[in-house]
Protein backbone atom coordinates (compact mmCIF):
# COMPACT_ATOMS: atom_id res chain seq x y z
CA UNK A 1 0.00 0.00 0.00
CA UNK A 2 1.24 3.81 -0.86
CA UNK A 3 1.74 6.01 2.24
CA UNK A 4 1.22 8.70 0.09
CA UNK A 5 0.58 11.24 2.23
CA UNK A 6 3.73 10.99 3.74
CA UNK A 7 5.28 12.05 -0.21
CA UNK A 8 3.80 15.11 0.60
CA UNK A 9 4.52 15.75 4.42
CA UNK A 10 7.42 18.62 4.68
CA UNK A 11 8.44 17.23 8.06
CA UNK A 12 8.87 14.00 6.62
CA UNK A 13 11.11 15.32 3.92
CA UNK A 14 13.48 16.76 6.19
CA UNK A 15 13.51 13.69 8.45
CA UNK A 16 14.26 11.69 4.97
CA UNK A 17 17.32 14.18 4.79
CA UNK A 18 19.00 13.75 7.45
CA UNK A 19 18.53 10.03 7.31
CA UNK A 20 20.54 10.44 3.78
CA UNK A 21 22.90 12.16 4.70
CA UNK A 22 23.74 9.95 7.72
CA UNK A 23 23.63 7.18 5.40
CA UNK A 24 26.75 8.74 3.07
CA UNK A 25 28.52 9.67 5.68
CA UNK A 26 28.36 6.07 7.30
CA UNK A 27 28.37 4.07 3.66
CA UNK A 28 31.86 3.75 2.45
CA UNK A 29 31.58 1.47 -0.31
CA UNK A 30 29.97 1.47 -3.81
CA UNK A 31 26.62 2.09 -4.93
CA UNK A 32 25.03 -0.30 -6.24
CA UNK A 33 21.68 1.30 -7.07
CA UNK A 34 21.82 5.07 -7.77
CA UNK A 35 18.07 5.74 -6.58
CA UNK A 36 19.95 6.08 -3.28
CA UNK A 37 20.32 9.73 -4.23
CA UNK A 38 17.06 10.51 -5.80
CA UNK A 39 15.80 12.65 -2.78
CA UNK A 40 18.44 15.29 -3.61
CA UNK A 41 16.74 15.13 -7.42
CA UNK A 42 14.96 18.10 -7.75
CA UNK A 43 13.98 21.21 -10.02
CA UNK A 44 16.97 22.66 -10.72
CA UNK A 45 19.10 20.18 -9.32
CA UNK A 46 20.95 18.76 -12.50
CA UNK A 47 21.39 22.95 -13.21
CA UNK A 48 23.45 22.89 -9.91
CA UNK A 49 24.76 19.52 -9.63
CA UNK A 50 27.00 20.55 -12.86
CA UNK A 51 27.72 24.09 -11.24
CA UNK A 52 29.20 22.19 -8.45
CA UNK A 53 31.13 19.93 -10.69
CA UNK A 54 32.72 22.11 -12.65
CA UNK A 55 33.77 24.11 -9.56
CA UNK A 56 34.80 21.01 -7.30
CA UNK A 57 36.37 18.73 -9.95
CA UNK A 58 39.75 19.24 -11.76
CA UNK A 59 39.25 20.20 -15.59
CA UNK A 60 41.65 16.98 -16.54
CA UNK A 61 39.30 15.02 -14.54
CA UNK A 62 36.13 15.93 -16.14
CA UNK A 63 37.61 15.79 -19.85
CA UNK A 64 38.83 12.39 -19.05
CA UNK A 65 35.45 11.22 -17.58
CA UNK A 66 33.53 12.92 -20.20
CA UNK A 67 35.40 11.36 -23.33
CA UNK A 68 36.11 7.49 -21.50
CA UNK A 69 34.11 5.00 -19.74
CA UNK A 70 35.41 4.59 -15.63
CA UNK A 71 33.73 1.82 -14.32
CA UNK A 72 30.90 1.78 -17.00
CA UNK A 73 30.35 5.34 -16.00
CA UNK A 74 30.59 8.19 -18.72
CA UNK A 75 29.93 11.69 -17.08
CA UNK A 76 26.99 13.87 -19.17
CA UNK A 77 25.80 16.60 -17.07
CA UNK A 78 23.95 17.70 -19.64
CA UNK A 79 22.05 14.60 -20.23
CA UNK A 80 21.59 12.47 -17.31
CA UNK A 81 19.72 13.45 -14.15
CA UNK A 82 20.89 14.40 -10.81
CA UNK A 83 20.82 10.88 -9.46
CA UNK A 84 22.48 8.81 -12.01
CA UNK A 85 25.91 11.39 -12.08
CA UNK A 86 26.14 11.22 -8.80
CA UNK A 87 25.98 7.92 -8.05
CA UNK A 88 28.27 7.72 -11.01
CA UNK A 89 31.09 10.33 -9.78
CA UNK A 90 30.88 8.05 -6.27
CA UNK A 91 31.90 4.72 -7.55
CA UNK A 92 35.03 6.43 -9.03
CA UNK A 93 37.46 6.21 -5.96
CA UNK A 94 39.53 9.52 -7.25
CA UNK A 95 35.82 11.60 -7.18
CA UNK A 96 34.19 10.39 -4.30
CA UNK A 97 35.76 12.56 -1.60
CA UNK A 98 34.40 15.55 -3.40
CA UNK A 99 30.95 14.09 -3.85
CA UNK A 100 31.44 14.39 -0.42
CA UNK A 101 32.11 18.24 -0.83
CA UNK A 102 29.09 18.91 -3.11
CA UNK A 103 26.58 16.77 -1.01
CA UNK A 104 25.50 19.84 1.48
CA UNK A 105 24.58 22.24 -1.09
CA UNK A 106 22.54 19.92 -2.95
CA UNK A 107 20.41 19.29 0.45
CA UNK A 108 20.28 22.73 0.78
CA UNK A 109 18.81 22.90 -2.80
CA UNK A 110 16.51 19.98 -1.96
CA UNK A 111 15.04 21.14 0.96
CA UNK A 112 13.89 24.62 -0.87
CA UNK A 113 11.78 22.96 -3.05
CA UNK A 114 9.07 21.29 0.03
CA UNK A 115 7.39 18.32 -1.41
CA UNK A 116 4.16 19.86 -0.05
CA UNK A 117 2.02 22.87 -0.33
CA UNK A 118 -0.30 22.34 1.91
CA UNK A 119 0.37 24.15 5.62
CA UNK A 120 -1.30 21.34 7.63
CA UNK A 121 0.57 18.53 7.27
CA UNK A 122 -1.36 15.70 8.13
CA UNK A 123 1.32 12.80 8.44
CA UNK A 124 3.05 15.09 11.06
CA UNK A 125 -0.06 15.32 12.75
CA UNK A 126 -0.41 11.96 12.73
CA UNK A 127 2.85 10.77 13.55
CA UNK A 128 2.83 13.11 16.59
CA UNK A 129 -0.86 11.68 17.90
CA UNK A 130 0.75 8.40 17.17
CA UNK A 131 3.64 9.41 19.56
CA UNK A 132 1.43 10.87 22.34
CA UNK A 133 -1.06 8.37 22.85
CA UNK A 134 1.71 4.82 22.71
CA UNK A 135 4.13 7.37 24.66
CA UNK A 136 6.91 6.34 22.25
CA UNK A 137 10.33 8.27 22.34
CA UNK A 138 11.81 10.25 19.34
CA UNK A 139 14.08 7.49 18.80
CA UNK A 140 11.61 5.30 18.34
CA UNK A 141 9.54 7.10 15.93
CA UNK A 142 13.02 7.77 14.04
CA UNK A 143 13.19 3.86 13.67
CA UNK A 144 9.41 3.68 12.70
CA UNK A 145 10.06 6.56 9.82
CA UNK A 146 13.28 4.64 8.47
CA UNK A 147 11.35 1.51 8.34
CA UNK A 148 8.35 3.44 6.21
CA UNK A 149 10.41 5.52 4.02
CA UNK A 150 12.37 2.20 2.99
CA UNK A 151 9.02 0.55 2.39
CA UNK A 152 7.80 3.73 0.24
CA UNK A 153 10.94 3.85 -2.09
CA UNK A 154 12.10 7.13 -0.61
CA UNK A 155 15.44 5.27 0.93
CA UNK A 156 17.32 2.79 -0.80
CA UNK A 157 19.61 -0.53 0.33
CA UNK A 158 22.90 1.16 -1.42
CA UNK A 159 24.00 -2.11 -1.37
CA UNK A 160 21.70 -3.89 -4.23
CA UNK A 161 20.12 -2.82 -7.06
CA UNK A 162 16.75 -4.96 -7.02
CA UNK A 163 13.00 -4.00 -5.05
CA UNK A 164 12.75 -6.03 -2.59
CA UNK A 165 13.25 -5.15 1.68
CA UNK A 166 13.95 -7.71 4.45
CA UNK A 167 14.85 -7.87 7.86
CA UNK A 168 18.29 -7.41 7.45
CA UNK A 169 17.77 -4.31 4.68
CA UNK A 170 15.83 -2.53 7.14
CA UNK A 171 18.33 -3.47 10.53
CA UNK A 172 21.38 -2.31 7.93
CA UNK A 173 19.14 0.72 6.76
CA UNK A 174 18.25 1.64 10.38
CA UNK A 175 21.78 1.16 11.68
CA UNK A 176 22.86 3.55 8.72
CA UNK A 177 20.63 6.25 9.16
CA UNK A 178 20.31 6.77 12.44
CA UNK A 179 23.96 6.76 13.43
CA UNK A 180 23.25 3.47 15.56
CA UNK A 181 24.85 0.20 16.40
CA UNK A 182 22.66 -2.92 15.30
CA UNK A 183 22.32 -4.04 19.01
CA UNK A 184 20.59 -0.81 20.03
CA UNK A 185 18.27 -1.26 17.01
CA UNK A 186 17.38 -4.76 17.67
CA UNK A 187 16.70 -3.71 21.60
CA UNK A 188 14.04 -1.36 20.63
CA UNK A 189 12.28 -3.38 18.56
CA UNK A 190 12.03 -6.44 20.83
CA UNK A 191 8.27 -8.26 21.06
CA UNK A 192 8.34 -6.35 25.03
CA UNK A 193 9.14 -3.30 23.65
CA UNK A 194 6.50 -0.12 22.50
CA UNK A 195 6.87 -0.50 18.95
CA UNK A 196 6.36 -4.21 18.64
CA UNK A 197 3.99 -4.57 21.60
CA UNK A 198 1.62 -2.33 20.89
CA UNK A 199 2.02 -3.67 16.77
CA UNK A 200 3.63 -0.75 15.43
CA UNK A 201 5.86 -2.71 14.07
CA UNK A 202 6.54 -6.42 12.47
CA UNK A 203 9.18 -8.88 13.51
CA UNK A 204 10.79 -8.26 10.04
CA UNK A 205 11.22 -4.91 11.12
CA UNK A 206 8.79 -3.39 8.72
CA UNK A 207 5.29 -0.74 9.53
CA UNK A 208 2.41 -1.97 10.56
CA UNK A 209 0.20 -2.20 7.01
CA UNK A 210 -2.77 -1.29 9.50
CA UNK A 211 -1.36 1.87 10.26
CA UNK A 212 -1.33 3.05 7.02
CA UNK A 213 -5.33 3.86 7.12
CA UNK A 214 -4.33 6.17 10.07
CA UNK A 215 -1.19 8.10 9.04
CA UNK A 216 -2.46 8.62 5.18
CA UNK A 217 -5.96 10.25 6.53
CA UNK A 218 -8.15 7.71 4.63
CA UNK A 219 -9.68 6.51 7.79
CA UNK A 220 -11.18 9.26 10.51
CA UNK A 221 -11.22 6.93 13.74
CA UNK A 222 -9.29 7.77 15.95
CA UNK A 223 -6.20 5.70 16.73
CA UNK A 224 -7.25 4.60 20.05
CA UNK A 225 -9.56 2.79 18.58
CA UNK A 226 -6.99 -0.01 17.21
CA UNK A 227 -6.40 -0.92 20.95
CA UNK A 228 -9.75 -0.49 22.61
CA UNK A 229 -13.26 0.37 22.22
CA UNK A 230 -16.03 1.61 24.15
CA UNK A 231 -18.98 -0.67 24.73
CA UNK A 232 -22.08 0.87 23.20
CA UNK A 233 -24.21 -2.12 22.67
CA UNK A 234 -27.64 -2.63 24.72
CA UNK A 235 -27.43 -4.64 28.02
CA UNK A 236 -29.28 -7.27 29.90
CA UNK A 237 -31.47 -6.49 32.95
CA UNK A 238 -29.74 -6.90 36.21
CA UNK A 239 -32.45 -8.87 37.33
CA UNK A 240 -31.50 -11.51 34.48
CA UNK A 241 -28.73 -12.36 36.06
CA UNK A 242 -30.72 -13.74 39.22
CA UNK A 243 -28.48 -16.10 41.08
CA UNK A 244 -25.31 -13.90 40.30
CA UNK A 245 -27.02 -10.65 41.17
CA UNK A 246 -28.15 -12.57 45.08
CA UNK A 247 -25.03 -13.89 45.40
CA UNK A 248 -22.15 -11.66 44.33
CA UNK A 249 -23.77 -8.54 43.46
CA UNK A 250 -23.53 -6.31 46.43
CA UNK A 251 -20.01 -7.55 47.06
CA UNK A 252 -19.01 -6.53 43.81
CA UNK A 253 -20.93 -2.88 43.85
CA UNK A 254 -19.41 -2.50 47.10
CA UNK A 255 -15.33 -3.44 46.01
CA UNK A 256 -15.88 -1.10 42.51
CA UNK A 257 -17.54 2.17 44.27
CA UNK A 258 -15.87 2.23 47.33
CA UNK A 259 -12.48 2.73 48.74
CA UNK A 260 -11.09 4.96 46.03
CA UNK A 261 -8.66 1.76 44.65
CA UNK A 262 -9.23 0.09 41.36
CA UNK A 263 -9.99 -3.75 41.64
CA UNK A 264 -9.42 -6.76 39.96
CA UNK A 265 -12.65 -9.17 38.67
CA UNK A 266 -11.86 -12.48 36.88
CA UNK A 267 -14.66 -14.44 35.84
CA UNK A 268 -13.75 -17.70 34.51
CA UNK A 269 -15.70 -21.17 33.57
CA UNK A 270 -17.45 -22.55 30.46
CA UNK A 271 -18.00 -20.41 27.09
CA UNK A 272 -20.94 -19.23 26.47
CA UNK A 273 -22.66 -18.83 29.86
CA UNK A 274 -22.78 -14.64 30.26
CA UNK A 275 -19.60 -13.78 31.37
CA UNK A 276 -18.85 -10.51 29.22
CA UNK A 277 -22.71 -9.77 29.10
CA UNK A 278 -22.84 -9.70 33.07
CA UNK A 279 -19.37 -7.88 33.12
CA UNK A 280 -21.02 -5.43 30.86
CA UNK A 281 -24.47 -4.97 32.61
CA UNK A 282 -22.37 -4.78 36.03
CA UNK A 283 -20.49 -1.66 34.89
CA UNK A 284 -23.76 -0.04 33.64
CA UNK A 285 -25.34 -0.63 36.77
CA UNK A 286 -22.77 0.96 39.30
CA UNK A 287 -23.01 4.19 36.23
CA UNK A 288 -19.79 3.48 34.70
CA UNK A 289 -19.02 3.10 30.79
CA UNK A 290 -16.87 -0.11 30.14
CA UNK A 291 -14.36 -0.42 27.21
CA UNK A 292 -13.05 -3.54 26.00
CA UNK A 293 -9.34 -4.09 24.90
CA UNK A 294 -8.94 -5.67 21.09
CA UNK A 295 -8.71 -8.88 20.53
CA UNK A 296 -7.68 -9.36 16.79
CA UNK A 297 -5.02 -7.26 14.84
CA UNK A 298 -4.32 -8.31 11.20
CA UNK A 299 -0.55 -9.94 9.98
CA UNK A 300 0.84 -9.20 6.77
CA UNK A 301 -0.83 -11.97 5.29
CA UNK A 302 -4.26 -10.61 6.28
CA UNK A 303 -5.09 -13.24 8.76
CA UNK A 304 -6.27 -12.31 12.59
CA UNK A 305 -3.86 -12.60 15.11
CA UNK A 306 -3.24 -11.45 18.64
CA UNK A 307 -0.28 -11.91 20.94
CA UNK A 308 0.00 -11.12 24.91
CA UNK A 309 2.38 -8.40 25.01
CA UNK A 310 -0.16 -6.58 22.34
CA UNK A 311 -2.82 -6.77 24.45
CA UNK A 312 -1.33 -6.00 27.59
CA UNK A 313 0.20 -2.69 25.99
CA UNK A 314 -3.00 -2.09 24.74
CA UNK A 315 -4.70 -2.02 28.40
CA UNK A 316 -2.18 0.52 29.34
CA UNK A 317 -3.03 2.22 26.68
CA UNK A 318 -6.52 2.45 27.26
CA UNK A 319 -5.74 3.04 31.30
CA UNK A 320 -3.83 6.13 30.53
CA UNK A 321 -6.58 7.24 28.34
CA UNK A 322 -9.51 7.09 29.94
CA UNK A 323 -11.25 8.56 33.12
CA UNK A 324 -10.75 5.78 35.91
CA UNK A 325 -13.47 6.51 37.94
CA UNK A 326 -16.06 6.81 35.69
CA UNK A 327 -15.22 3.45 33.67
CA UNK A 328 -14.51 -0.18 33.80
CA UNK A 329 -12.37 -2.28 31.78
CA UNK A 330 -12.87 -5.33 30.23
CA UNK A 331 -10.46 -7.84 29.04
CA UNK A 332 -12.19 -11.24 27.22
CA UNK A 333 -10.86 -13.99 26.10
CA UNK A 334 -7.97 -13.21 28.66
CA UNK A 335 -6.56 -17.20 28.08
CA UNK A 336 -3.48 -16.57 26.83
CA UNK A 337 -2.65 -13.22 28.91
CA UNK A 338 -2.87 -15.66 32.03
CA UNK A 339 -1.62 -19.10 30.62
CA UNK A 340 2.21 -17.87 31.96
CA UNK A 341 0.55 -17.82 35.88
CA UNK A 342 -2.01 -20.53 36.36
CA UNK A 343 0.31 -23.39 35.06
CA UNK A 344 -2.62 -24.48 32.76
CA UNK A 345 -0.32 -27.24 30.87
CA UNK A 346 -1.82 -30.18 28.88
CA UNK A 347 -5.13 -30.06 30.62
CA UNK A 348 -6.42 -26.28 29.22
CA UNK A 349 -5.43 -27.73 26.19
CA UNK A 350 -8.26 -30.29 26.10
CA UNK A 351 -10.29 -27.09 26.22
CA UNK A 352 -9.04 -25.02 22.97
CA UNK A 353 -6.22 -23.73 24.25
CA UNK A 354 -3.09 -23.02 22.64
CA UNK A 355 0.56 -22.59 23.25
CA UNK A 356 1.47 -20.44 20.74
CA UNK A 357 1.93 -17.56 22.82
CA UNK A 358 2.07 -17.57 26.44
CA UNK A 359 1.36 -14.98 29.30
CA UNK A 360 3.97 -13.60 30.92
CA UNK A 361 3.96 -13.58 34.99
CA UNK A 362 6.34 -10.43 35.53
CA UNK A 363 3.75 -8.64 32.99
CA UNK A 364 0.54 -9.77 34.82
CA UNK A 365 1.81 -8.80 38.07
CA UNK A 366 2.88 -5.33 36.57
CA UNK A 367 0.06 -4.32 35.31
CA UNK A 368 -2.16 -5.46 38.16
CA UNK A 369 -0.17 -3.36 40.51
CA UNK A 370 -0.12 -0.10 38.50
CA UNK A 371 -3.54 -0.20 36.76
CA UNK A 372 -5.48 2.98 37.63
CA UNK A 373 -8.91 1.77 36.50
CA UNK A 374 -10.88 -1.25 37.85
CA UNK A 375 -10.55 -4.49 35.42
CA UNK A 376 -12.64 -6.92 34.76
CA UNK A 377 -10.54 -10.40 33.22
CA UNK A 378 -12.31 -12.95 31.72
CA UNK A 379 -11.30 -16.33 30.51
CA UNK A 380 -13.14 -19.94 28.87
CA UNK A 381 -10.49 -21.97 31.31
CA UNK A 382 -12.31 -24.62 33.04
CA UNK A 383 -12.66 -24.06 36.84
CA UNK A 384 -10.89 -27.56 37.29
CA UNK A 385 -7.58 -26.36 34.90
CA UNK A 386 -7.31 -22.57 36.93
CA UNK A 387 -4.78 -23.09 39.70
CA UNK A 388 -6.04 -21.73 42.55
CA UNK A 389 -3.05 -19.36 42.93
CA UNK A 390 -4.18 -17.68 39.93
CA UNK A 391 -7.59 -16.59 41.44
CA UNK A 392 -5.23 -15.09 44.59
CA UNK A 393 -4.06 -12.47 42.15
CA UNK A 394 -7.00 -10.95 41.58
CA UNK A 395 -9.46 -9.09 44.47
CA UNK A 396 -12.29 -11.05 43.41
CA UNK A 397 -13.27 -14.15 40.96
CA UNK A 398 -16.60 -16.02 39.96
CA UNK A 399 -16.61 -18.96 38.59
CA UNK A 400 -19.30 -19.41 35.66
CA UNK A 401 -20.83 -22.89 35.31
CA UNK A 402 -22.58 -24.71 32.30
CA UNK A 403 -25.98 -23.23 32.13
CA UNK A 404 -28.50 -25.51 33.03
CA UNK A 405 -31.73 -25.96 30.99
CA UNK A 406 -34.00 -23.29 33.25
CA UNK A 407 -31.03 -20.42 32.15
CA UNK A 408 -31.03 -21.36 28.89
CA UNK A 409 -34.47 -21.04 28.47
CA UNK A 410 -34.66 -17.83 30.45
CA UNK A 411 -31.85 -16.76 27.69
CA UNK A 412 -33.93 -17.81 24.68
CA UNK A 413 -37.14 -15.40 26.16
CA UNK A 414 -34.79 -12.57 27.11
CA UNK A 415 -33.10 -12.83 23.20
CA UNK A 416 -37.09 -12.93 21.20
CA UNK A 417 -37.97 -10.13 23.37
CA UNK A 418 -34.56 -8.16 22.88
CA UNK A 419 -34.31 -8.96 18.97
CA UNK A 420 -38.44 -8.65 18.07
CA UNK A 421 -38.33 -12.29 17.08
CA UNK A 422 -41.88 -13.17 17.57
CA UNK A 423 -42.86 -16.91 18.21
CA UNK A 424 -43.79 -20.26 16.41
CA UNK A 425 -47.06 -22.21 17.89
CA UNK A 426 -46.19 -26.39 17.81
CA UNK A 427 -49.17 -28.23 17.56
CA UNK A 428 -50.04 -30.52 20.22
CA UNK A 429 -48.30 -27.91 22.68
CA UNK A 430 -49.60 -25.10 24.35
CA UNK A 431 -46.03 -23.51 24.78
CA UNK A 432 -44.80 -20.88 22.39
CA UNK A 433 -41.58 -21.62 20.26
CA UNK A 434 -38.70 -19.17 19.45
CA UNK A 435 -37.76 -18.49 16.62
CA UNK A 436 -34.17 -18.81 17.55
CA UNK A 437 -34.29 -22.23 19.08
CA UNK A 438 -34.83 -23.12 14.96
CA UNK A 439 -32.07 -21.26 14.19
CA UNK A 440 -29.65 -22.88 16.91
CA UNK A 441 -31.24 -26.30 15.37
CA UNK A 442 -30.09 -25.89 12.36
CA UNK A 443 -33.10 -26.88 10.60
CA UNK A 444 -32.85 -28.28 6.63
CA UNK A 445 -35.50 -27.16 4.53
CA UNK A 446 -35.75 -29.88 2.60
CA UNK A 447 -36.13 -31.96 5.57
CA UNK A 448 -38.30 -29.74 7.60
CA UNK A 449 -41.41 -28.19 5.99
CA UNK A 450 -42.83 -25.49 8.00
CA UNK A 451 -45.99 -23.89 6.89
CA UNK A 452 -47.98 -21.39 8.38
CA UNK A 453 -46.02 -21.49 11.45
CA UNK A 454 -46.28 -25.24 12.05
CA UNK A 455 -43.66 -28.08 12.55
CA UNK A 456 -44.77 -31.59 11.10
CA UNK A 457 -45.65 -34.03 14.10
CA UNK A 458 -42.82 -36.17 13.93
CA UNK A 459 -40.45 -33.20 14.13
CA UNK A 460 -41.55 -31.52 17.53
CA UNK A 461 -39.47 -29.95 19.68
CA UNK A 462 -40.03 -31.02 23.24
CA UNK A 463 -39.54 -28.15 26.19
Amino acid sequence: MDCFICHRSNWMQKKVMGFLKNLLDNYKEDILDDDVFLPLECNGAEKLLAQLVHETFPKDIIEDMSEKRRRGFLLELDDDPAHVTLCGLWNVEETRQKVKTILPKLFENALVKPWGEDKKDIFHERMMELQRILKLSDWEIDVMLVSLAVRESILWDPRRNRRCASAATNLFMMTKCLNASENSVLDCVLPRKPLRRFNCMDGDLDINSDLFDFLCGLSDEPLANSYFTKDTEATLPWSDFADLTTIHGAILKRMLTTGGKPVNILLYGAPGTGKTSFARTLAKEIGRTSYSIAQNTNDRGGRACSSPEFRFGALEICDGQINPEESVIIVDEADEMLQGIGGFGGFFMLFGGSHSHVGDKGMLNSVLDTMKTSTIWITNTPAEALDESSRRRFDYSICFEPLNCEQRKRIWKNNVVRLKLGVLSVPGNRRSLPRSILSARAVSPRRWRISKGCIPKRRRFRI
